[in-house]
């Protein structure tokens, strides 16, 4: 009995996994060329789960981006007017807007570049650095 306890709860965890199969950050990026972060990730859970996507920039512990299925995507802090939010990086619904489309790239946007994808009972997150480097057209 044990065992089988052991074995209902072990699957039950594993159904309810978030995972970020592939973060894509340029390392190297030219001011005023729109670029793309990626953060593509497996799901799965039941329907029921809440998913959450976010970005985060540097060590900063509140957001730079936020979307949430069903809703328009965010752009917030440093990010903010600066992203192409109908760019859509899957046909997929938990997937449309996981990407960032950076569309005003600047030197002070060079840095660490966390994503982080959640649900009510999983979570994962990881970090690339990008610099901006190069002459700004204005």
């Amino acid at each position: 009995m044990d065992k089988f306890i052991l074995l209902l709860i072990t699957g039950f965890l594993e159904l309810q996994c978030v995972q970020i199969n592939n973060l894509t950050v340029p390392p190297l990026a030219t001011p005023d060329i729109p670029t793309i972060l990626d953060c593509d990730y497996s799901l799965d859970f039941p329907k029921d789960e809440e998913l959450v996507v976010k970005w985060f920039f540097n060590e900063e512990t509140y957001p730079v981006y936020q979307w949430i299925p069903d809703a328009k995507p965010q752009d917030l802090g440093i990010l903010k007017g600066r992203l192409d939010l109908t760019y859509r990086a899957s046909e997929d619904k938990n997937k449309v807007h996981r990407a960032l489309k950076i569309v005003k790239l600047r030197p002070d946007l060079s840095g660490n570049f966390t994503c982080s994808v959640s649900t009510f009972s999983s979570e994962d997150s990881q970090t690339k650095q990008m610099l901006v480097f190069g002459k700004c057209s204005t």
